[in-house]
């Protein structure tokens, strides 16, 4: 054998041997190599901190891994009396090097036999005339209207039991509510209950505008379960025995028509929804006989209609005439915000009933209170309706 073989016979032997070095070494130790390459593999340790407002009262420790990476509280570790207050389970996740994000959770809970003083305030449109204070917790948190403290004759405006909601500290986020209350215009107006002296609903000297009354129900808290809620108007202006009132807040949301086409307050269809499916839900028969159908002049471009409505909208010349800054800007009930009504800045869009540029765009008040008379398209959605109705005095108040 030359020289030259035997040397690339002992270079082929040491290779050989180097392999066979290296799949012994991979054999031997399997565990350690997944360990180094594999993070699935290793567990860590979290902390778990169960506090109060109080502070922390209790601890432990919970080994985790990215297959077992949720961590929900101990039952055992929180003491009798405690209500839970934030303590949903926690996801982990885990970065590259195995180490769990977050490495400490807190649970958060709340002594349920704690209570907190709300103070409770009973009112009319005229100002408070009651106060009292109420005791809440965790979980017992709804405060209802003491009817003790209601003079006779009073009816609810808003007066629906009210929940407190809390923060995850258990502490109110509310601390006073109101309960509203309208006078039922039956009753005499200059009587008293003990010393307190009943507001009349409607003076001799009425405030026009700004004087605020009472008269129809509609939906306006979207809970349909409690039934309707009385409306409020504005008094905008006194002939003798009749006034032209202005629902206080918008009521409802609706378009001016079913269409963008070219078409007047005569023929829209909001006209027909105020003075059918509005008219017959927010009045009762009673009231209806009230309610004095009138002769409306409504601007269209060029020219005007003439319609006889019982419900209808204000034109631009009346928002006007009888429409300060401030009762310009209208905020929707809820009902009305829960039919999709466009708002900026807790105010929104409300319909008027004229065209005074393009026939096929109505015009309409803006959340700041500035008279569009541009106006917008006729199908313009998220436009919120303020009813307008003329009254007998006599009849509706029985003043």
């Amino acid at each position: 054998m030359t020289e030259k073989h035997r040397c690339f016979h002992t270079g082929l032997i040491r290779s050989l041997a180097l392999v066979l070095a290296a799949l012994m070494t991979i054999a031997l130790f399997p565990l350690a190599a997944s360990a180094d390459g594999d993070s699935s593999a290793q567990t860590a340790v979290v902390q778990v901190v169960y506090a109060s407002p109080d502070g922390n009262f209790a601890f432990e420790r919970v080994n985790v891994s990215p297959q077992n990476n949720v961590v929900a509280p101990n039952p055992e570790r929180v003491p009798a009396g405690y209500v839970g207050v934030n303590v949903h389970p926690v996801t982990l996740i885990f970065n590259r090097a195995g180490s769990p994000i977050p490495n400490v959770i807190y649970f958060t809970y709340q002594q349920g036999q704690v209570g907190h003083s709300i103070q409770v305030n009973y009112a009319t449109t005229a100002g408070v005339f009651a106060s009292g204070t109420a005791s809440v917790t965790v979980t017992n948190n709804v405060v209802t209207p003491n009817a003790s403290l209601v003079p006779a004759g009073y009816l609810p405006l808003s007066a629906n039991p009210v929940t407190i909601p809390f923060d995850q500290s258990g502490r109110p986020l509310v601390t006073s509510v109101t309960f509203y209350y309208y006078q039922n215009a039956s009753q005499n107006n200059t009587g008293s209950t003990g010393s307190f002296t009943l507001p009349q609903q409607i003076t001799a000297g009425w405030r026009v505008p700004g004087q605020v009354v009472v008269f129809g129900q509609y939906e306006q808290d979207n809970n349909t379960q409690n039934g309707k809620e009385p409306v409020e108007w504005i008094v905008l202006r006194v002939e003798g025995t009749r006034a032209l009132l202005l629902s206080r807040y918008a009521l409802d949301t609706q378009r001016f028509h079913s269409e963008w086409v070219k078409i007047s307050w005569k023929d829209c269809s909001l006209r027909r929804w105020l003075n059918s499916t509005f008219y017959n839900e927010c009045f009762s028969d009673t009231q209806r006989g009230s309610i004095l159908r009138t002769t409306i002049q409504s601007n269209y471009v060029n020219s005007s209609v003439q319609t006889q409505d019982d419900v209808f909208c204000l034109s631009a010349d009346e928002c006007r005439q009888y429409l300060n800054a401030n009762l310009l800007r209208c905020t929707a009930t809820r009902y009305a915000a829960g039919q999709q009504a466009a708002t900026k800045d807790g105010y929104c869009y409300w319909q008027l009933r004229d065209t005074t540029n393009r026939k096929n765009d109505n015009n309409r008040v803006e959340p700041n209170g500035d008279i569009l008379e541009y106006g917008s398209n006729t199908n313009a959605a998220g436009v919120a309706v303020r009813p307008a109705i003329w009254v007998n005095v006599a009849t509706a108040f029985g003043y």
